[in-house]
C-alpha cells in the first residue's frame, strides 16, 4: 500500500512527473517504479517498463503552380508542413528555374519542376516531399509597322520604320521582288512601277516567341516627265 515512484532512465526520450510521462523525443523511453520501502517493509525490486517513442507522422501541402511565361517571373510556391515546421523549396530543373525563399525564379523556356521537402525534427521524421511541375513559355510580342506612302520611282530608295514590343530588331523581306528589293535594313530598293509588298518580322530569341508578321504595301509610281520646249522666235522662209 505504500506508494510507488515513477523516474524516467532516459530524460532525453520522456520525463516523469508524478504519474504523468511526457514524451520529448524519439527512441526508446525507460520507466523505472520503484518503492523504498520503511521502518516495518523493506524495499520493493525496481521494475522498468521500456516502449517506443515514435515520430509524429507530417505531410507536406504544396499548390499547384500554374504554366507560366518568362514576364510572370517570379511566382510564388505556397507549400506548408502539417508539423508548422518549414518547408523547404529547390528546384530540380535549374536550367529553366530556381527558387529564392519561396520564390520560383523564371529563367528558360521549358519545364519547371519544384520540390517541397520538410527534413523532420526530433519529434517529426522527414515528410515525403511534394514535386510541382509546370510550363514556361516565352513572352509574346508584336510588331508596329506604320503604313507606307506611295513613291516615286525615281526615289530609288525608300526607307520604313518597325518596331517590335520586345526592342529586338526586325527584318525586311519584299514579297514583290520585280517591284521593289530590301537591301538588309530598313532600306527599300524601287526597281519598277507596281505594288510594292514588304513583310515585316521578328523571329523571337530565347526570352520572346516569334512575332506575327506584319505586311504594308505601297505603290511604287513612275517617274513623272517633263518636255522642255524652248520658243521659237519669228523665222523667215
Amino acid at each position: 500500500g505504500l506508494g510507488v515512484l515513477l523516474s524516467s532512465t532516459t530524460p532525453g526520450v520522456c520525463v516523469v512527473s508524478g504519474f504523468i510521462v511526457t514524451l520529448i523525443g524519439k527512441g526508446d523511453c525507460r520507466i523505472d517504479a520503484a518503492q523504498p520501502g520503511n521502518a516495518n517493509i523493506s524495499a520493493a525490486p525496481i521494475i522498468s517498463r521500456t516502449f517506443a517513442v515514435l515520430g509524429a507522422v507530417q505531410a507536406i501541402s504544396f499548390d499547384p503552380i500554374g504554366d507560366r511565361s518568362l514576364a510572370a517571373s517570379p511566382v510564388t510556391g505556397h507549400a506548408i508542413a502539417s508539423s508548422g515546421l518549414p518547408v523547404t523549396l529547390t528546384s530540380l530543373t535549374p536550367a529553366t528555374c530556381s527558387v529564392t525563399s519561396s520564390l520560383v525564379v523564371l529563367m528558360a523556356v521549358g519545364p519547371c519542376t519544384i520540390r517541397a521537402s520538410q527534413t523532420g525534427d526530433s519529434i517529426y521524421p522527414a515528410a515525403t516531399p511534394v514535386d510541382r511541375t509546370f510550363s514556361i513559355s516565352a513572352n509574346t510580342q508584336t510588331i508596329s509597322f506604320p503604313p507606307v506612302a506611295d513613291r516615286l520611282l525615281s526615289v530609288v530608295i525608300a526607307s520604313v520604320a518597325a518596331s517590335a514590343s520586345s526592342r529586338l530588331p526586325v527584318s525586311y523581306t519584299s514579297l514583290t521582288a520585280t517591284v521593289c528589293g530590301t537591301t538588309g535594313d530598313a532600306s527599300i530598293e524601287l526597281r519598277t512601277p507596281g505594288v510594292c509588298t514588304i513583310r515585316a518580322s521578328q523571329s523571337g530569341n530565347s526570352q520572346f516567341a516569334p512575332a506575327a508578321n506584319v505586311d504594308r504595301s505601297f505603290n511604287v509610281l513612275a517617274t513623272a516627265s517633263n518636255i522642255v520646249f524652248a520658243p521659237i522666235g519669228p523665222q523667215t522662209t
